[in-house]
């Protein structure tokens, strides 16, 4: 059956588009509805946007602010549609940006079949209407359709003029599996727009140059550009009177990135080889990525026989914008809670007591294995093998105790049988709630990227939605918020709530992308090991 889909997005300074509104209404053979699909997008950064732009038509701002992400609406929506269902858009801006959204948001997700059904009604319609192509709502009025200018930019009431236009003029349904008819009524530019050096192409995503033969006749529609630099962002491939200014294009744009960039070793995606930023022969790459880090690069990739990367190559300086982006202000730093506060204290004192301790070169391995326990700034309580009390930090009864047992709250302390010690009184209270690996640091060079590769690398799936990165292991679900400082992870314990849906906070304070994985790693390793196999009935 066919589906008539409308979507609505903002563009932002930098030229990205975010949706705001997806609506879609499923029709019989007589265009007659069936079902229906709607829901409002929050845009990602909505705080940066105009809350009058028309894309934000047909709700309020709280509608908006309340409303799922992208990822999850187009996830929705590809489970609302039936197997056999061909999506019909009106424009076909609107339907490439709705595959492009759902290749990237849904990697490994297919597309369904989607037609632009624009040039197949102005190809059946008689000249009448030839001077109504303007827009939807101007095409539906001259063919008798009762419209509302109004209602213009809503989803749902540009979904209701396109399905009574086609119930209107009666389109046979079956002419959408004909190839697009090529339109004779060449788009009427101005002439500034005519005398722009490259004319692009959106049919079939080609740039040409002005002169091109190609665009002699007249029968191909195009858009005037002075640059190349929106085909090398949308994918646009070169007519062959172009190419060499496209290659010169991609090269310096590339070049730019680079130089911008922290990297020292660069590479494209799903390569097999990696360079050093200095590299002449990364420039005609569509995508570059990249990191500071030789083993990171050179995980399942070898090294450029042209620029020769080595582990002893200087690291490239870092440029200076990014150095005077590390240099925030007193007022935007992050402000953490009291617990966290304790924590970093914590962590930092114990670091200082096990340097000075294991400067002591006469300790034996069991003596250095108990000055590790108890710089754990993760533990809060202490017992010695053969003990049956337990004990705070500061006790002088744990003093010459050895082959030392750490317990993070109480309550596991009283659950392995131990009592608490009348010396010291330890209580709840002293439970440790929030804690920091004594290894955590600020990483200022780290990346999604980073994440990718090492989940890539384990075997774990993933994914990005701009603020959360997701990760899945054979026995727990990850989301890293990268919009907090410090980091914020949250779990779901697969080996013991396997169908648990809601996540919850770890208690632990992050600085670091790679300290989060390594704890990631750690976590669900032991884990797994602790964790019985099934036994599979006979």
């Amino acid at each position: 059956m066919f589906v008539l889909v409308d979507l609505e997005w903002v563009h932002t300074k930098n030229n990205s588009c975010f949706p705001t509104q997806l609506a879609a209404a499923r029709v019989n053979a007589d265009w007659e509805k069936t079902d229906t699909f709607f829901s409002f997008i929050r845009p990602q950064g909505c705080v940066a946007f105009s809350w009058n732009h028309m894309a934000f038509t047909g709700g309020t701002e709280n509608d908006f602010l309340r409303a799922k992400d992208a990822t999850m609406v187009y996830r929705s929506f590809l489970n609302w549609l039936a197997k056999d269902d061909v999506l019909l858009f009106w424009h076909e801006e609107a339907k490439m940006l709705f595959l492009e959204q759902i290749s990237v948001r849904l990697s490994g997700k297919s597309a369904p079949s989607c037609v632009s059904a624009q040039p197949y009604v102005y190809d059946f319609l008689d000249d009448s209407a030839a001077d109504c192509r303007s827009g939807l709502y101007d095409l539906a009025a001259a063919c008798g359709v009762q419209t509302n200018p109004h209602w213009q930019h809503y989803a749902v009431n540009d979904v209701e003029v396109f399905c009574a236009l086609m119930q209107k003029i009666a389109y046979p349904q079956a002419k959408f599996s004909d190839p697009p008819p090529k339109l004779f009524r060449p788009r009427i530019m101005s002439p500034v727009e005519a005398q722009m050096p490259f004319q692009y192409d959106f049919q079939t995503k080609t740039v040409h140059r002005r002169d091109c033969a190609k665009l002699a006749d007249g029968q191909i529609e195009t858009y005037g550009s002075e640059t190349l630099a929106k085909a090398l962002r949308k994918g646009f491939r070169p007519c062959a009177c172009c190419k060499a200014d496209f290659m010169r294009a991609r090269r310096a744009r590339t070049a730019d990135i680079v130089a911008r960039t922290q990297y020292t070793y660069v590479y494209a995606q799903n390569a097999t080889v990696f360079h050093k930023y200095t590299c002449p022969a990364v420039l005609s790459t569509k995508q570059i990525l990249g990191t500071r880090n030789y083993w990171r690069a050179a995980a399942g990739r070898t090294p450029c026989k042209l620029c020769n990367p080595t582990p002893q190559d200087e690291p490239k300086p870092i440029p200076i914008t990014h150095r005077l982006a590390a240099r925030k202000p007193k007022s935007e730093s992050h402000t953490i809670t009291a617990e966290e506060k304790r924590a970093l204290n914590r962590q930092k004192a114990a670091v200082r007591e096990r340097t000075q301790k294991l400067k002591d070169e006469t300790l034996t391995s069991a003596q250095r294995a108990d000055v590790y326990t108890l710089t754990q700034p993760e533990y809060a309580f202490w017992v010695g093998q053969g003990y049956q009390n337990f004990h705070l930090r500061n006790c002088q009864k744990l003093r010459g105790i050895s082959n030392l047992k750490g317990f993070k709250t109480y309550k596991d302390a009283i659950g392995e049988g131990y009592t608490p010690c009348r010396h010291c009184k330890p209580t709840a209270k002293h439970d440790v709630t929030v804690s920091i690996p004594i290894y955590s640091r600020p990483r200022e060079e780290e990346t999604v990227q980073d994440l990718i590769t090492l989940c890539t690398a384990a075997g774990y799936l993933h994914s990005f939605d701009g603020v959360w990165f997701c990760l899945e292991t054979p026995v727990g679900k990850w989301k890293i918020n990268l919009h907090t400082k410090p980091i914020q992870l949250h779990h779901i314990n697969l080996a013991l709530t396997p169908n648990e849906q809601k996540y919850h906070k770890q208690p632990r304070i992050f600085l670091s992308l790679t300290d989060v994985f390594t704890y990631i790693e750690r976590h669900d390793l032991r884990l797994q090991q602790r964790t019985p196999p099934v036994r599979c009935a006979k």
